[in-house]
């Protein structure tokens, strides 16, 4: 599959997509309920109907698997958006130094809190 940065356009779609949309789709849709617990839920996903697949986002806005774009009201980027250039600047800093969580003592921790 080939995902790419969506890159929005004036008609709502972005000229981002993955290519063969329905056998992606079909194959994450696959894995998911073979490898993850029926207890996770998937959000619209109403009705038995098609899931919404997610691939990528950009500022307020999240793109599926289609090109279709999203206004993005639900995840907890809505103050400061998807791909915010000193988000993603300071977590790929804090990568490079360190990869772990509370269960070790660290100044960073404690900073943010």
């Amino acid at each position: 599959a080939n995902i790419c940065w969506p890159k929005p356009t004036t008609t709502g779609k972005s000229d981002c997509s993955i290519q063969n949309d329905d056998d992606i789709l079909d194959e994450t849709l696959y894995l998911r309920r073979k490898y993850l617990s029926s207890s996770v839920a998937l959000s619209y996903n109403s009705n038995g109907g098609t899931p919404l697949m997610i691939v990528g986002g950009q500022g307020s806005r999240l793109y599926g698997h289609d090109g279709t774009s999203y206004l993005d009201t639900r995840n907890n980027v809505a103050h400061c958006g998807h791909q915010h250039p000193c988000i993603v600047s300071s977590v790929a800093e804090q990568l490079y130094q360190l990869n772990t969580n509370t269960r070790y003592l660290h100044h960073t921790v404690v900073k943010l809190a």
